[in-house]
């Protein structure tokens, strides 16, 4: 018969064998558990990707700042967005996602009418936050600009103006049909705090102006520019900044660049002014100024 002593080792042995059979046994469980979660949680991941048809938003900033939507897809989404009680900004900007943001001139862009018809389908392809940045932009440019930089009074029998980006220059000229320095006068689109204004060797006489969005609206090649607007001041669209006048052997212009925040609260770049240049010169057209 066994002593007391070998009973109680055996005993308690026995207990230690079936105490790490258990914790083993416990341990495949949760193995195998966690693996089974995993390839389950991979499953998942895997289905999402493959039934997701929302649609990837990746265009380049230089896409963006070449923004050469031919005007009367513009002006067109402009009056159906009214008439469909839509958000303009919001149109406009799927409308150029689909589209690349027209980094260059196209003649056959997809019909507004039928963009109008399928904008909820449209809208719903994308998600929320990969268009917000875009939206955001055309909301801020589309609000700021209030007027045409040439005041009523002068149509384009005094001035002439096209689409400049990507050849001369980053911003748009304003001409002078007659080419007379000082002629045509020259005020701000938009309301803002003057950052500079003076005389710059390569741009002549200058007023920039910073609104509360940060976006910078800079007029250059002016004659001169108005006595006392200085650093600081606060304008309102419409308000008198200079007359057209000329950089060297230039002819007579008003040259305009504008430089948001993309994305927003990123760096500034600039961006095409001819488009949102033609909308406010044709708002006021109708409105027969």
């Amino acid at each position: 018969m066994p002593s007391r002593g070998k009973f109680l080792r055996h005993k308690y042995s026995s207990r230690a064998m079936r105490r790490r059979t258990h914790l083993r046994t416990l341990e495949t469980a949760v193995y195998y558990i966690g693996a089974l979660l995993l390839l389950a949680a991979a499953f998942f991941l895997l289905r999402g990707f493959l039934l997701d048809t929302t649609k990837r938003v990746n265009i380049s900033a230089d896409n963006v700042a070449a923004f050469r939507i031919p005007h009367r897809a513009f002006a067109q989404l402009r009056e159906h967005s009214a008439e469909y009680g839509v958000d303009f900004a919001q149109a406009a900007t799927l409308y150029s996602i689909e589209h690349s943001f027209f980094p260059v001139k196209t003649e056959t862009p997809m019909s507004v009418g039928a963009f109008m018809r399928n904008y909820e389908d449209i809208l719903s392809s994308y998600r929320e936050r990969d268009i917000e940045p875009y939206h955001r932009l055309l909301d801020t440019l589309l609000g700021e600009i209030k007027c045409f930089p040439i005041p009523l009074g002068y149509d384009i029998e005094h001035y002439m103006f096209g689409d400049s980006w990507g050849t001369r220059s980053s911003g748009s000229y304003i001409i002078d049909r007659e080419n007379i320095r000082g002629r045509i006068p020259v005020v701000s689109m938009t309301a803002g705090i003057v950052t500079e204004a003076g005389w710059k060797e390569k741009t002549g006489f200058q007023v920039i102006i910073r609104t509360a969005n940060e976006t910078y609206y800079s007029y250059s090649s002016l004659e001169d520019h108005v006595v006392g607007l200085t650093p600081g001041q606060v304008v309102q669209p419409g308000t008198l900044l200079g007359f057209m006048g000329t950089v060297g052997q230039s002819s007579v212009r008003l040259y305009l660049e504008i430089a948001p925040q993309f994305p927003p609260g990123g760096r500034n770049f600039r961006i095409n002014p001819h488009p949102f240049l033609r909308l406010v010169e044709e708002e006021r057209a109708e409105v027969g100024s």
